[in-house]
C-alpha cells in the first residue's frame, strides 16, 4: 500500500503536525506500508529524522505574500508527485492551509484521502477526518463539514501518540502531589520564547529545591538565553531536540507547556501542567483540558508574565491534593486512548472498505 502524507513545519508553524504525521507514519511502515512525505518547508533537524525513514519530496518554497496565493499552485505540485508514484492509495493531509479545493483537485489523483484537523473552521473532501482533541461538541462540530459517507475519528482516544508513552504509561509510578521535579518544554519552536519566561518565574520563586528539566527543539533560537538562565539554577538542566520525552514526563510532577499535541501525551501519563496558549489552534484544547481539571490554562502568552506563572506554580506547590487531581484529570481524558483505538486509526487506512462509514467512532 502506498501512501501520501503532506504536512509542513516551521518556527511559525510549529512542529506537531509533522510529529503525528511521524507517528501515524511508523506504525503503517511496521504495518508494511510504503509511505512517502510531501512539504513545502521543515526544519533541518527534523528534515534529517523524516529523510532518514522516509522518501521527502520537497514543494517549491514560497514566502510571504505567496502563501496566501498557494493553494492551487501546491495542489497542482502534489498532482505531479503523486501521478509520478502512480495513483497511491491514500494522502493524508495535515494542513490548516489546505482544504475542500485542494482536495478536490488532487481526488481523482490518489484513491482515498484522510485528513487530520482540530480547527473544524473549513470544509473538507475526505474519506477519513481524524480530530485527536478535546473541544466544545468535538463529536458534532464536522458534521457539516465532510461528506456524510467519511468516517470521523473523533476525541482523545485517537490521539497519535509514539509507542514509548504506551510503554512508559505501563510502569508508570504513583505520584503524591509533592513537586519535586519540573519539566518546561514548548515544543520544538517556542517563537515568543516562553521558555525564558518560565524559568524567570522560577527565579522569582526563590531556592526552592525543585529538579528543573528545561527542553528545547531543534528549531529553537533562543539557546543561548535559555542557556545563561539555566546556569543561575543548582538544580536545572539543559537538553536539547531529546529523544526520550516520554520518560522525562514519566519522571516530573509538574510540566510548564503548551496545550498543543504534547497535552495528550502529558495527560497520557498523568502528567499536571500549567499551560501557555501559543496559537490560535491551541485555545479551544486549553480551554477544554482547563474545564477538565487537568491543566491550570493560563491563557494567551502575550497576557501571560513570569509573576503569573509563578503564582500559579506556588499555589500548586503549596497544594499538593490538587496536583495529585490534575494528574489523575489527565489520565481519565485518555483513558480509552490505548492499543484498540491506534489500531482502529491503521485499520481505517490499511483495511478500508468502501461500504458501511459516515460515522464517529
Amino acid at each position: 500500500m502506498d501512501i501520501v502524507i503532506r504536512a509542513d513545519a516551521s518556527a511559525q508553524l510549529g512542529t506537531g503536525h509533522m510529529m503525528r504525521c511521524l507517528t501515524l507514519a511508523h506504525a503503517l511502515k511496521q504495518e508494511g506500508a510504503s509511505v512517502a512525505f510531501v512539504s513545502r518547508e521543515m526544519p533541518a533537524a527534523l528534515e534529517r529524522l523524516v529523510s532518514k525513514n522516509f522518501s521527502l519530496h520537497w514543494l517549491k518554497a514560497c514566502t510571504g505574500t505567496e502563501r496566501s496565493l498557494a493553494s492551487e499552485e501546491d495542489a497542482l505540485e502534489t498532482v505531479q508527485y503523486v501521478n509520478y508514484l502512480g495513483k497511491p492509495d491514500w494522502i493524508v493531509i495535515d494542513n490548516y492551509s489546505i482544504g475542500l479545493d485542494w482536495e478536490r483537485q488532487v481526488r481523482p489523483h490518489v484513491k482515498r484521502i484522510m485528513v487530520i484537523d482540530d480547527l473544524a473552521n473549513r470544509a473538507h473532501d475526505c474519506d477519513v477526518l481524524l480530530d485527536q482533541n478535546l473541544s466544545p461538541n468535538f463529536e458534532i462540530r464536522y458534521d457539516a463539514l465532510v461528506p456524510t459517507d467519511a468516517l470521523k475519528l473523533l476525541g482523545p482516544r485517537y490521539a497519535l501518540l509514539r509507542s514509548e508513552f504506551y510503554e512508559a504509561r505501563n510502569r508508570l509510578r504513583v505520584r503524591d502531589g509533592h513537586i519535586r521535579s519540573i519539566l518546561i518544554s514548548f515544543g520544538g519552536s517556542d517563537p515568543s520564547n516562553e521558555t525564558t519566561k518560565a524559568l524567570r518565574a522560577m527565579l522569582l520563586l526563590g531556592p526552592s529545591g525543585i529538579d528543573l528539566e528545561v527542553v528545547l527543539g531543534g528549531s529553537n533560537r533562543q539557546v543561548e538565553a535559555v542557556s545563561n538562565l539555566c546556569s543561575q539554577f543548582a538544580h536545572a538542566r539543559l537538553l536539547h531536540d531529546v529523544s526520550n520525552m516520554a520518560d522525562l514526563m514519566a519522571k516530573a510532577d509538574l510540566a510548564i507547556g503548551a496545550p498543543g499535541t504534547t497535552t495528550w501525551e502529558r495527560c497520557l501519563l498523568g502528567l499536571p501542567a500549567i499551560a501557555i496558549v501559543l496559537a490560535p489552534n491551541q485555545q479551544l484544547v486549553g480551554e477544554g483540558m482547563g474545564s477538565a481539571g487537568a491543566i491550570v490554562n493560563l491563557g494567551w502568552h502575550s497576557d501571560v508574565t513570569s509573576v503569573k506563572i509563578a503564582e500559579a506554580v506556588a499555589q500548586l506547590r503549596d497544594n499538593p491534593q490538587t496536583v495529585l487531581e490534575m494528574g489523575l484529570a489527565g489520565l481519565r481524558v485518555m483513558q480509552d486512548n490505548n492499543g484498540v483505538a491506534r489500531q482502529q486509526i491503521l485499520g481505517a487506512i490499511l483495511n478500508w472498505k468502501e461500504q458501511g462509514h459516515g460515522q464517529s467512532i
